[in-house]
């Protein structure tokens, strides 16, 4: 009899904590839809300093790193575009070496990680060849164009 009720306290523990985290999960959804607002382009109009912090995380050595993993594609462009690391990065143009290494120790590794230098190897590609003047490629690196 106390095993049967124990078992169906421990599930029902388990299913408490799924719903629980599950609705963490949408709230957090939520509150970053409603951190970056979405204008006409798809990007956010403007991000207040507070809301910027919440997108800093610190790594294992205490420094600020940009963490972006969690949001769609388009929103985390929009963090970019008003971040102090794009402006970091392109203090360094056009030493693309150097804005590659910014990037790897100052956005955490992930999905946007991998599309930040992406996007920088190709803008090295088209500055290099000739194709895009220096301004162009500052803007493609800033907007992710």
């Amino acid at each position: 009899m106390i095993k049967n009720i124990l078992i169906i306290g421990g599930v029902g523990v388990g299913f408490l904590y799924l719903i629980v985290n599950f609705i963490s999960n949408v709230n957090q959804g939520e509150q970053l839809a409603s951190i970056v607002p979405a204008g006409n382009n798809g990007y956010a109009t403007q991000i207040t300093d507070d809301d910027m912090k919440r997108f800093y995380t610190k790594d294992a050595t205490g420094s600020e790193i940009l963490d972006l993993n969690n949001m769609p594609l388009e929103q985390a462009k929009s963090v970019w575009i008003q971040s102090s690391v794009k402006d970091k990065v392109l203090s360094l143009f056009p030493n693309f070496n150097y804005m590659r290494d910014q990037i790897k120790l100052k956005v955490r590794e992930g999905k946007f990680r991998e599309y930040l230098l992406r996007k920088l190897d190709e803008v090295e590609s088209d500055y290099l060849s000739g194709s895009i003047d220096s301004l162009k490629a500052q803007e493609m690196i800033s907007n992710l164009d």
